[in-house]
């Protein structure tokens, strides 16, 4: 419900302004909105579009670069327990009574253990 008091405002403001100067005013800041959120749309397109071609641009770029370094990653054992199997298989072949193994020869003894 209206009160008095609004009423008489709408009055005075129809007074001041005159309807189709209102919806003039009002016609301009629709207009003025939908520029701004037309511009801030086609920004975001603009930027999506960079973003894709980039992204496109680094994939053909890279690819044997990053499949040689995923191969590198998983051929890495993710603990050291096999370093720890061949000194302890060291410690067993160069006893106090094998001390003067050649090197090839422990080289060799350590790589079938570490491979069977």
């Amino acid at each position: 419900m209206c009160s008095d008091s609004d009423d008489e405002e709408n009055n005075q403001q129809s007074r001041i302004f005159p309807a189709s100067q209102r919806e003039r005013t009002q016609e301009k800041r629709d207009s003025e909105l939908n520029t701004s959120v037309n511009a801030a749309i086609d920004n975001i397109k603009e930027k999506r579009r960079e973003y894709k071609k980039m992204k496109d641009q680094a994939v053909n770029e890279y690819p044997e670069i990053l499949q040689d370094v995923t191969k590198l990653c998983f051929a890495m054992p993710p603990t050291q327990a096999s370093v720890e199997r061949v000194f302890s298989a060291l410690k067993i072949f160069k006893t106090d009574l094998r001390n003067r193994l050649n090197s090839e020869t422990l080289d060799a003894m350590l790589f079938l253990k570490s491979n069977m």
